[in-house]
């Protein structure tokens, strides 16, 4: 399920749920249900709503320290899951495992970082005390880039 169709059935589902449960005033013997349920959507509906927020800014953000993959199909944005992560993406791309691991290992496309090991698939490039990795791994007909910023040696 799209991230669009899935904001869009929480919206429905959030709004039924506010009727049945505050403007309905027939006898509901579900009522305090559906209350619960508007209040559980409207969570879903923010949480959902950040991460597809922050999935389209995906390419501005990452461009900040490198230069985007030219041809993404799509940015996701990932949640922090150490406290030196900085930014964490998944990005997916038509293009197959070795074109884009040739893009990043051009010094013009990662300017101000050194790179300072891998092989395919995975780039590690360092620059002050910030660390970047890229794995590369192919999926379906494409590629999955997992892009990790962190800060330290981490």
């Amino acid at each position: 399920m799209s991230h669009n169709a899935l904001l869009l059935l929480l919206i429905i589902l959030g709004a039924t749920s506010f009727y049945m449960g505050f403007l309905d005033t027939r006898f509901n013997p579900f009522r305090s249900y559906s209350q619960t349920g508007f209040l559980v959507f409207t969570g879903l509906l923010v949480f959902v709503g950040y991460f597809q927020w922050m999935g389209s800014r995906g390419e501005e953000e990452i461009s900040k320290y490198i230069t985007p993959y030219p041809h993404v199909r799509g940015f996701e944005f990932l949640p922090r899951v150490g406290d030196n992560q900085i930014e964490h993406w998944l990005i997916r791309t038509a293009d197959p495992v070795d074109a884009v691991y040739k893009f990043y290992q051009k010094p013009e496309n990662h300017t101000g970082w050194e790179l300072s090991s891998g092989g395919p698939p995975v780039l590690i490039f360092k620059k002050t005390d910030q660390r970047l990795s890229l794995s590369i791994s192919e999926q379906g007909k494409g590629s999955t880039i997992y892009f990790n910023l962190t800060e330290g040696e981490g």
